[in-house]
């Protein structure tokens, strides 16, 4: 893997540029400017752009240190490598673009929504989820103040999970072993404890 790092994008030389469909600035940090160019994954996303025959808008692509720990990115983030693209999805069909993305060489794909519904609580309205959002072209859809039903099924999810686990069972550590939260929440729980005749366990 043959990588080159560069205090400002600025400073890249024409000569060391091949990827004609993007520009360093494109790649570079989006917190520092500076960048790191790795020729094997930049080879890999100018033949995704080829083959799709589509603008590829790059939302995100080299971070570094500094910024990944800002934004509260992964510590051994490929972002660091400069190996890891974010790619808008507006103008692209996500099958298709998974398929072209995986014939050129790219393994780790991983799609964010394009909407999520939240509704009104502190932890929905937070500077940091806004700032997350925006970051990945995700839109927040928030509900109404008031009005749960604008949220039916998450809010009918939280009343069975308030009613059948949290309110019977001390939760220590949310590291414990029994303590296994989803789908496994209502199947694999103590069918009598549904009628309150006997102590519920979810394992």
């Amino acid at each position: 893997m043959t990588t080159s790092y560069y205090t400002h994008w600025r400073d890249v030389p024409e000569s060391a540029w091949r990827w004609k469909n993007f520009s360093p600035a494109e790649i570079a940090c989006r917190g520092s400017r500076s960048l790191r160019i790795n020729e094997e994954a930049l080879d890999k996303l100018q033949a995704l752009r080829d083959r799709l025959a589509k603008p590829l808008i790059v939302r995100s692509a080299y971070r570094s240190p500094a910024h990944t720990q800002a934004i509260g990115g992964a510590p051994r983030s490929r972002h660091l490598d400069g190996a890891a693209f974010d790619i808008a999805m507006t103008n692209h069909d996500p099958v298709a673009f998974e398929e072209a993305a995986r014939a050129v060489g790219f393994k780790g794909l991983g799609l964010y929504p394009e909407i999520i519904r939240v509704d009104q609580g502190s932890e929905f309205v937070s500077r940091d989820l806004d700032l997350w959002a925006y970051r990945r072209g995700v839109t927040l859809d928030f509900s109404r103040p008031g009005k749960p039903t604008d949220n039916a099924f998450i809010e009918a999810f939280n009343g069975h999970l308030r009613a059948e686990c949290l309110n019977t069972h001390w939760v220590l550590s949310l590291a414990a072993k029994s303590w296994r939260l989803g789908a496994e929440t209502t199947t694999r729980c103590d069918p009598m404890a549904r009628s309150g005749t006997s102590p519920r366990s979810c394992s």
